[in-house]
């Protein structure tokens, strides 16, 4: 459901659901005007970036449970790309309430706050 409504946030309007039925709507987005992923390299790059994105995920997971007051600095240089990638995928967890920055920014820690945190490393 997670990558579905992940898909959906960067092309569409998001699925409706509703849990006790557990009824799923998805909306067409080829439908009107022209085919939204209508290019086999777009696709490509896009579930390139969505693997990127996870193993980073995986990576900040692992640093933020060892070490809570870990910079964006530290990262980078363990995941081995550029502090503005590290944001940019901060950023993302930040706005999907994977994880949360508590206290300033020169003393604050970083908190897990993601549901499925507890068997994520159970599910890679």
């Amino acid at each position: 459901m997670k990558k579905i409504i992940d898909f959906y946030k960067r092309f569409g309007p998001l699925p409706n659901y509703h849990i006790p039925e557990f009824h799923v709507v998805l909306c067409n987005l080829n439908y009107g005007g022209g085919s939204v992923i209508d290019d086999k390299k777009l696709l490509k790059e896009v579930i390139g970036t969505e693997k990127e994105f996870l193993k980073a995920q995986q990576v900040i997971y692992k640093m933020i449970s060892a070490n809570p007051g870990i910079t964006i600095a530290e990262m980078a240089v363990n995941i081995g790309v550029s502090d503005r990638q590290v944001r940019k995928y901060i950023k993302r967890m930040t706005d999907m309430k994977f994880i949360v920055r508590e206290g300033g920014r020169k003393n604050g820690i970083w908190k897990i706050i993601d549901g499925d945190y507890e068997d994520f490393f159970e599910r890679i």
